[in-house]
Protein backbone atom coordinates (compact mmCIF):
# COMPACT_ATOMS: atom_id res chain seq x y z
CA UNK A 1 0.00 0.00 0.00
CA UNK A 2 2.88 2.41 0.97
CA UNK A 3 4.29 1.84 -2.93
CA UNK A 4 1.04 2.82 -4.58
CA UNK A 5 1.12 5.88 -2.44
CA UNK A 6 4.31 6.67 -3.30
CA UNK A 7 3.79 6.87 -6.65
CA UNK A 8 0.71 8.46 -6.61
CA UNK A 9 2.82 11.11 -4.92
CA UNK A 10 5.41 11.03 -7.76
CA UNK A 11 2.27 11.81 -10.55
CA UNK A 12 1.21 14.93 -8.38
CA UNK A 13 4.22 16.45 -9.34
CA UNK A 14 3.81 15.93 -13.12
CA UNK A 15 3.16 19.76 -14.72
CA UNK A 16 1.30 19.75 -17.99
CA UNK A 17 3.17 22.11 -20.87
CA UNK A 18 2.68 25.78 -21.12
CA UNK A 19 1.25 25.55 -24.69
CA UNK A 20 -1.53 23.02 -23.82
CA UNK A 21 -2.67 25.01 -20.51
CA UNK A 22 -3.07 27.91 -23.01
CA UNK A 23 -4.95 26.31 -25.47
CA UNK A 24 -6.95 24.59 -22.99
CA UNK A 25 -8.04 27.98 -21.32
CA UNK A 26 -9.17 29.48 -24.53
CA UNK A 27 -10.95 26.19 -25.92
CA UNK A 28 -13.03 26.97 -22.95
CA UNK A 29 -13.49 30.30 -22.79
CA UNK A 30 -14.55 30.87 -26.37
CA UNK A 31 -17.01 27.85 -25.81
CA UNK A 32 -20.69 28.79 -26.38
CA UNK A 33 -22.31 28.38 -23.10
CA UNK A 34 -25.31 25.49 -23.38
CA UNK A 35 -28.59 26.00 -21.77
CA UNK A 36 -31.31 24.16 -21.05
CA UNK A 37 -34.53 24.73 -22.61
CA UNK A 38 -36.84 23.43 -20.01
CA UNK A 39 -36.86 26.47 -18.39
CA UNK A 40 -39.05 28.27 -21.38
CA UNK A 41 -42.06 28.63 -21.32
CA UNK A 42 -45.08 28.53 -23.93
CA UNK A 43 -46.81 31.24 -24.27
CA UNK A 44 -49.94 32.18 -25.73
CA UNK A 45 -49.11 34.05 -28.95
CA UNK A 46 -47.35 30.98 -29.85
CA UNK A 47 -50.68 28.75 -30.28
CA UNK A 48 -52.97 30.74 -31.56
CA UNK A 49 -53.13 28.99 -34.91
CA UNK A 50 -53.69 25.98 -32.85
CA UNK A 51 -56.43 27.91 -30.90
CA UNK A 52 -57.92 28.88 -34.60
CA UNK A 53 -58.18 25.54 -35.78
CA UNK A 54 -59.22 24.05 -33.06
CA UNK A 55 -62.01 26.38 -32.92
CA UNK A 56 -63.13 26.20 -36.49
CA UNK A 57 -63.55 22.32 -36.40
CA UNK A 58 -65.85 22.69 -33.05
CA UNK A 59 -67.91 25.09 -34.92
CA UNK A 60 -67.92 23.05 -37.82
CA UNK A 61 -68.62 19.60 -36.39
CA UNK A 62 -71.70 21.80 -34.03
CA UNK A 63 -73.32 23.62 -37.27
CA UNK A 64 -72.50 20.80 -40.13
CA UNK A 65 -72.73 17.68 -37.67
CA UNK A 66 -76.51 18.50 -36.42
CA UNK A 67 -75.63 17.86 -32.71
CA UNK A 68 -78.65 17.21 -30.58
CA UNK A 69 -78.56 17.13 -27.08
CA UNK A 70 -79.91 13.80 -25.38
CA UNK A 71 -83.46 13.48 -24.96
CA UNK A 72 -84.23 13.18 -21.24
CA UNK A 73 -87.77 13.12 -21.00
CA UNK A 74 -87.94 9.93 -23.33
CA UNK A 75 -84.73 8.47 -21.46
CA UNK A 76 -86.44 8.46 -17.90
CA UNK A 77 -89.68 6.63 -19.66
CA UNK A 78 -87.78 3.89 -21.11
CA UNK A 79 -86.26 3.57 -18.06
CA UNK A 80 -89.80 3.19 -16.01
CA UNK A 81 -90.83 0.98 -18.85
CA UNK A 82 -87.82 -1.32 -18.25
CA UNK A 83 -88.65 -1.58 -14.68
CA UNK A 84 -92.15 -2.99 -15.01
CA UNK A 85 -90.83 -5.25 -17.74
CA UNK A 86 -88.22 -6.02 -14.77
CA UNK A 87 -90.97 -6.65 -11.95
CA UNK A 88 -93.17 -9.22 -14.40
CA UNK A 89 -89.87 -11.04 -14.53
CA UNK A 90 -89.75 -11.48 -10.76
CA UNK A 91 -92.77 -12.37 -10.40
CA UNK A 92 -92.44 -14.89 -13.21
CA UNK A 93 -89.52 -16.03 -11.64
CA UNK A 94 -90.96 -16.32 -8.22
CA UNK A 95 -94.10 -18.48 -9.39
CA UNK A 96 -91.49 -20.79 -10.90
CA UNK A 97 -89.61 -20.98 -7.50
CA UNK A 98 -92.47 -22.50 -5.92
CA UNK A 99 -93.80 -25.13 -8.82
CA UNK A 100 -90.03 -26.41 -8.67
CA UNK A 101 -90.59 -26.39 -4.92
CA UNK A 102 -93.95 -28.70 -4.66
CA UNK A 103 -92.72 -30.77 -7.73
CA UNK A 104 -89.92 -32.07 -5.57
CA UNK A 105 -92.25 -31.99 -2.52
CA UNK A 106 -94.33 -34.22 -4.36
CA UNK A 107 -91.04 -36.71 -6.09
CA UNK A 108 -89.71 -37.10 -2.38
CA UNK A 109 -93.36 -38.09 -1.13
CA UNK A 110 -93.91 -40.58 -3.91
CA UNK A 111 -90.01 -41.48 -3.25
CA UNK A 112 -90.89 -42.70 -0.16
CA UNK A 113 -94.32 -43.78 -0.69
CA UNK A 114 -92.36 -46.45 -3.34
CA UNK A 115 -90.45 -47.76 -0.99
CA UNK A 116 -92.54 -48.28 1.51
CA UNK A 117 -94.35 -50.34 -1.07
CA UNK A 118 -91.67 -52.30 -2.24
CA UNK A 119 -91.14 -53.57 1.27
CA UNK A 120 -94.52 -53.76 2.16
CA UNK A 121 -95.20 -56.59 -1.14
CA UNK A 122 -97.29 -53.49 -2.66
CA UNK A 123 -99.62 -53.07 -0.24
CA UNK A 124 -99.87 -49.52 0.58
CA UNK A 125 -101.61 -47.58 3.10
CA UNK A 126 -100.72 -43.59 3.41
CA UNK A 127 -100.61 -42.52 6.69
CA UNK A 128 -102.08 -39.01 7.11
CA UNK A 129 -98.89 -37.26 7.02
CA UNK A 130 -98.44 -39.04 3.32
CA UNK A 131 -101.68 -37.58 2.39
CA UNK A 132 -100.67 -34.29 2.92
Amino acid sequence: MDRLTEKLKLLRNIVPNDGFVLSTKFSVLSSKKITSNTNRRFTLPNFWPSYAIVAALVLLVIFIGDIKPPEVEQSVAEIAAIEVVAASFESDINITLTEIRAYGDSAAKASAALYKASSNDLIHNPTPQEIN
